[in-house]
């Protein structure tokens, strides 16, 4: 593979898209829950989470990419990965903020926190598996014989 300065931009951006999700999930969170964040929280939650991301993947191994058979559609194997991963942290995010004692909760509908939870799981799982797909070699450009 080549090195990540060399990558193309498709995968330059959908690498970082994961890191600007997560920094949008916090704020989400900052925002239901009534805390004040100036534009310099902002700046420095951005700035820590792209230390964090190049911290991470320096010290990570590099996972394999995933090959799929020619038939399949990337999109739709990343769309279904990460429905998955959304439904697992609708779930576990709805249970968490139900546990949240009232006072902490703010003036935001439990169901529309729950519903940023899964949300904000499915766009970072669904840019991290299209990220990592890589399309399947081809046999041959001719169409099959008869």
């Amino acid at each position: 593979m080549r090195p990540a300065s060399r990558l193309p931009l498709r995968l330059r951006v959908l690498n970082l898209l994961p890191t600007g999700v997560a920094v949008l999930w916090i704020a989400g969170i900052a925002q239901f829950r009534e805390l004040p964040m100036t534009s310099i929280d902002y700046a420095v939650l951005l700035a820590f989470a792209l230390a964090l991301q190049i911290l991470m993947r320096r010290l990570r191994p590099r996972s394999n990419a995933i090959v799929l058979p020619a038939s399949a559609n990337p999109t739709v194997v990343s769309l279904l990965a990460a429905s998955l991963t959304g439904a697992v942290a609708l779930l576990v995010g709805g249970v968490l903020e139900s546990l949240v004692p009232v006072q902490e909760q703010g003036p935001t509908p439990l169901w529309l926190r729950t519903v940023w939870h899964g949300a904000c799981a499915f766009a970072a799982s669904y840019c991290r598996f299209l990220a990592r797909i890589v399309p399947a070699p081809q046999q041959g450009s001719s169409a099959p014989k008869r």
